[in-house]
């Protein structure tokens, strides 16, 4: 988690796997349920988020290390506890 200002907290997910794939939103048009199964929470992340989007764990172009996925959401500046670092991991 990390607080980008006052009243924005973003929020990144990395995944170590070797992929070619990346995040897409499933279509309601397309006829493979499990697909559509599959990346139904990117349509949570899409509808909750203010953005949201994907970068290589490193950029490179000959080593897939893996993905990270990250979303920006609003929040009231006035629920954020005092004292609370620009940065929280939480794992």
């Amino acid at each position: 988690m990390l607080l980008l200002a006052p009243d924005r907290l973003r929020l990144e997910v990395t995944d170590s796997g070797l992929t070619e794939r990346r995040p897409a939103m499933a279509s309601s048009a397309a006829p493979d349920w499990f697909e559509n199964e599959r990346h139904r929470g990117l349509f949570l992340v899409s509808a909750l988020a203010l953005a949201w989007g994907h970068r290589p764990v490193l950029d490179h172009p000959a080593l897939n290390l893996g993905l990270t996925v990250w979303a920006d959401f609003t929040l009231d500046p006035a629920a954020i506890p005092s004292g609370l670092p620009p940065f929280v991991h939480a794992g």
